[in-house]
């Protein structure tokens, strides 16, 4: 299933770093349910995989004719790889990420970039682009975890940016439906199959990492209930007695029938509403989550700050909201739909 692109900027992923010139171009979720432990075996079975092999006829067709096109335009030479038309990827990796390298591929024209708990990078370049395959490991929503596919491209002059849009059709209705289901065969065919020692060990490392990560499954799940406008689903993240700081009234909201009251309307009053960024590290109890949206003619930004208690409940989030015309607009609007009183509103 093909994903929006906050699934992928909002996480809190190292990749970002790396890639502000690159466009991201596509994100997938990837049909490969499991536990916390289990991206060691997406990540080598990737690696060792040679999906051409194993795709449908009108798949393997298109594929091939990229082959043959690339051999006949010279798109695929050694002199249009990695370091030749621009630098790598590889040669800006902080230091602490040249000390995780990922497997080698076995068939596919990718280089590893790194292999962290939660996400994996590897990098490609042609005479038409040079690429960026990013794999995380994410929570599903149900209590498991499945893999996460994004694709960031930085097409190579005109010729790659027709050549990008040219494929995108294809792309979309034919080689990825057949590749997320070439994964899923693959990933159930090979359950129970071994992976390396040292990525066994990883395994065991990561599970231990992942469930103490229980911080990070709310902020999304968080962002997806808000996004959504599931109030419901939003609530039910709370504590008994979640404290609500609001930008327009000087007392707090305390208890969740309270919290929930106003966010109900804040809801009707706020409108195309989305998150841009994430701040803190995922496995912190405190988070700031910044935001765009509108308040009639008038847009606006502002900040959540949430805070995560030991049982992974939200116990308090206050409301940071910018620029002063904004509030004030957006005073005006709460107290119509809350039918406060005037001095309420401007206490």
């Amino acid at each position: 299933m093909r994903l929006p692109s906050s699934t992928h900027t909002l996480r809190p992923w190292r990749i970002h770093e790396l890639t502000r010139d690159f466009r991201l171009e596509d994100v997938w979720a990837l049909p490969t349910p499991g536990g916390p432990g289990d991206f060691p075996r997406l990540v080598h079975g990737f690696a060792a995989d040679d999906p051409s092999q194993g795709l449908p006829p009108a798949a393997r067709a298109l594929w091939l004719i990229r082959e043959r096109l690339g051999a006949l335009f010279g798109w695929d030479g050694p002199e249009t790889g990695l370091g030749f038309r621009e630098p790598a990827v590889r040669d800006r990796l902080p230091a602490d990420l040249r000390e995780s390298p990922g497997p080698d591929f076995d068939t596919l024209p990718f280089m590893s970039l790194y292999l962290l708990d939660d996400e994996w990078a590897a990098e490609a370049a042609n005479r038409t682009m040079h690429g960026v395959l990013h794999l995380g490991w994410v929570p599903d929503g149900t209590g498991g975890y499945r893999g996460q596919m994004a694709v960031l491209v930085k097409p190579n002059g005109l010729i790659g940016t027709g050549y990008m849009a040219a494929i995108r059709p294809f792309r979309h209705l034919i080689i990825y439906p057949a590749l997320l289901r070439h994964i899923e065969r693959n990933w159930h065919e090979r359950a129970d199959e071994r992976i390396p020692s040292g990525a066994a060990a990883w395994r065991r490392r990561q599970a231990t990492s992942m469930q103490a990560n229980a911080e990070e499954i709310q902020m999304q799940q968080f962002r997806d209930a808000i996004e959504s406008r599931d109030l419901d689903g939003l609530v039910a993240l709370f504590t008994d007695d979640v404290v609500f700081r609001s930008p327009v009234v000087h007392a707090p909201y305390q208890g969740r029938a309270q919290v929930e009251a106003l966010l109900r309307a804040v809801a009707q009053v706020l409108e195309d509403f989305h998150y841009v960024r994430q701040i803190g590290s995922s496995d912190a109890a405190d988070h700031a989550l910044v935001f765009r949206a509108r308040v009639g003619d008038r847009t606006v930004e502002g900040c959540d700050f949430i805070h995560v208690n030991g049982e992974g409940l939200i116990d308090e989030l206050y409301v940071m909201f910018r620029p002063l015309s904004g509030l004030t607009a957006l005073a005006e609007a709460m107290k119509r739909q809350l039918a406060l009183p005037e001095s309420t509103a401007a206490s």
